[in-house]
C-alpha cells in the first residue's frame, strides 16, 4: 500500500493529494476515492433507478424482429442470405417506405434496407429515414440465435 492509499483510508485527503504528486481539489480526491471504492464493492450504480434503466431492453421492438428471425433460420436452417427477404417482408408490416437495396446481387456485404420512422413527436414533419445493412443484420440474428 502506498502511501497516498494510506492516507486516504486514514481521511488525511490533503496529505493523499499530495502523494499523488498532483494538484486537485480536495473534493475531487474524495469523489475518486469513494468511486472506487463503490466499483471494488461492486456497487457502480449509484440507485436502483439508474440500474433498473442499465439493465432495461434498449430498442425491444428491433430485439423482437431479431430473435424472431434467429428463431427461423434454427428451425429452418437456411443461411443469412436466405433469411434477409423475411427481415424485409417484417419491417414492410412494421414500417412505411420500406426498401430493399442490393447493390452488388453476389456480395450481402453491400446490401441494406431503409424504412421511414415516423416519431410521436408534432415537432417533426418529415419521417426518420433509417437503415440496416446487411452485417448489423447477420450480427444482430447470431447473438439473438447465442442468447436463444
Amino acid at each position: 500500500m502506498d502511501l497516498a492509499e494510506s492516507n486516504a483510508k486514514c481521511g488525511n485527503f490533503e496529505r493523499a493529494a499530495v502523494f499523488i504528486g498532483r494538484a486537485m481539489p480536495i473534493a475531487t480526491f474524495v469523489k475518486i476515492i469513494e468511486m472506487e471504492a463503490r466499483w471494488h464493492n461492486g456497487k457502480i450504480f449509484d440507485s436502483e433507478v439508474q440500474q433498473n434503466k442499465a439493465k432495461r431492453e434498449r430498442k425491444p421492438d428491433t430485439n423482437q424482429i431479431w430473435r424472431k428471425l434467429a428463431a427461423e433460420k434454427l428451425e429452418t436452417g437456411r443461411t443469412t442470405e436466405d433469411v434477409w427477404p423475411s427481415l424485409i417482408s417484417i419491417l414492410e408490416s412494421r414500417f412505411d417506405n420500406v426498401k430493399g437495396h442490393k447493390p452488388n446481387e453476389y456480395n450481402p456485404k453491400s446490401w441494406y434496407v431503409t424504412y421511414d420512422v415516423t416519431s410521436d413527436k408534432p415537432s417533426r414533419e418529415k419521417p426518420k429515414q433509417k437503415k440496416i445493412s446487411y452485417k448489423t443484420f447477420a450480427n444482430a440474428v447470431s447473438r439473438a440465435k447465442k442468447s436463444a
